[in-house]
Formats: structure tokens, C-alpha cells, sequence
């Protein structure tokens, strides 16, 4: 029975460089937000929201729109969400 389990695989997590480096990918291509903002959410999510999810990424650019200015007060708002569960 043992041949029938597929071997657990274990990835090490995104260093800073690796995560911003492919959320900026995913951003530039999903996404209507100049390079600076798109560098600007990834580097927020990382190190204010402490994730590496690449969705988070999303749904704050997306919930932003066209004005970049608006991404403390939503990366604000999904910190205090967080902490308050």
C-alpha cells in the first residue's frame, strides 16, 4: 500500500526578493497599476501583512483601482482584520 502515497514535498518559503520580484509579475500582468505600485503592494504585503499569498496582492490592487494612494488605508484595514481574529 505504501506505493500508493505520494512522497510529502517540502519548498521553502519566498525570500522578500523572490516574492516581490513575482507578485510585481503578476500584478503588471492581471492588474492596471504602474510598476512603482505594483512594487509598492508586494512590498506591503510582505512586510506589514507578514504573507508571501500572492491573492492578497490582488485583492489590494484591486480594491485600489487607479489610485495608489489608497493602499496603506486598505493594507491598514486588512491588518486590523487580521489580528482581530
Amino acid at each position: 500500500m505504501s506505493f500508493l502515497i505520494d512522497p510529502i514535498v517540502h519548498l521553502k518559503p519566498y525570500t522578500e526578493k523572490e516574492f516581490v520580484e513575482i507578485a510585481v509579475k503578476v500584478l503588471d500582468r492581471e492588474e492596471d497599476i504602474e510598476k512603482d505600485g505594483t512594487t509598492f503592494i508586494a512590498e506591503s504585503v510582505f512586510s506589514k501583512l507578514k504573507t508571501t499569498n500572492i491573492r492578497q496582492c490582488v485583492r489590494i490592487a484591486r480594491s485600489a483601482g487607479n489610485d495608489i494612494s489608497n493602499v496603506r488605508v486598505i493594507v491598514a484595514a486588512f491588518q486590523k482584520s487580521t489580528t482581530e481574529m
